[in-house]
This record gives C-alpha cells, sequence and structure tokens, in this order.
C-alpha cells in the first residue's frame, strides 16, 4: 500500500471494520405469500409507490442491451464525471448509497462521514465524498 493509503486506513475505526453487512427490508412479493396481501405500498425501502417516471423507464429500456453483463463496481462512469465536476481524481472520490437520517440509518453512513472528516483533518483536501441518498 501507498503511504497515504496506510494513513486513511488508520484513521477507520476497528468498530467500523467490524461492521455487519447491510441486511435489506423484505420483498413485498415475501410479503405477499406470508399474509396473502394483494395492494401493498411499501415506503420503509424508498420506494416509490407511483412507479419509475418516463424518463427513468427510458433510460432502463435502453440500458437493457447491457443487462447481461455485471455492473461496473467501481462505477467509472460516474466517478468520471464527478471528477471532471468537481476537478478531481478519480481515484479520490468515495461513493455510497442510501438514506441519511440517523433515526433509521441502517447503512451507517454517519461512519463513512466521520472518517472522511478525519481525512480532510490531515489535509488531504484532494478528496471528495459524495453521498447519493434520500432523507
Amino acid at each position: 500500500m501507498s503511504e497515504i493509503s496506510d494513513q486513511i486506513q488508520t484513521l477507520v475505526p476497528e468498530y467500523v471494520r467490524n461492521l455487519q453487512i447491510y441486511q435489506s427490508g423484505k420483498p413485498i412479493e415475501e410479503l405477499t405469500r406470508e399474509r396473502g396481501l394483494t395492494k401493498i405500498s411499501k415506503l420503509a425501502s424508498n420506494e416509490n409507490p407511483l412507479g419509475p417516471s418516463p424518463f427513468a423507464i427510458q433510460k432502463m429500456t435502453n440500458a437493457l442491451w447491457d443487462v447481461h453483463r455485471y455492473p461496473d463496481m467501481n462505477a467509472y462512469a460516474l466517478k468520471s464525471s464527478l471528477a471532471r465536476l468537481y476537478k478531481l481524481k478519480k481515484e479520490n472520490i468515495i461513493l455510497s448509497v442510501g438514506r441519511f437520517t440517523k433515526a433509521i440509518n441502517t447503512k451507517k453512513q454517519e461512519f463513512l462521514i466521520d472518517i472522511f472528516k478525519r481525512i480532510c483533518d490531515l489535509e488531504f483536501f484532494e478528496w471528495r465524498l459524495v453521498l447519493i441518498g434520500s432523507v
């Protein structure tokens, strides 16, 4: 590892390294089987009861031509766009997804934010944390 990577690794508290993997909510199909319900509006998992927007449907339809491939887990296209926007190196961008409320925060973004603040305290100003989600 590089010296910078070693310094950053020391900033991650042990309790963060030992966090359990996020467990998602129950799918509507499973709830239907268990309870026999037919009309369910699931709001707890950031799902939209109105369905996707026409724009989203168009983008998803276009994306079907690549559905047989695994997604880019490094989010190259997204990081490239963010790097251009913020004038940063792609490798200095940290991505996270989910909702950001303390009351129902099961994905523990506050740990990521805390670690990122520590990185900034060490004057690693060429880094950017982009949080994309809902409140």
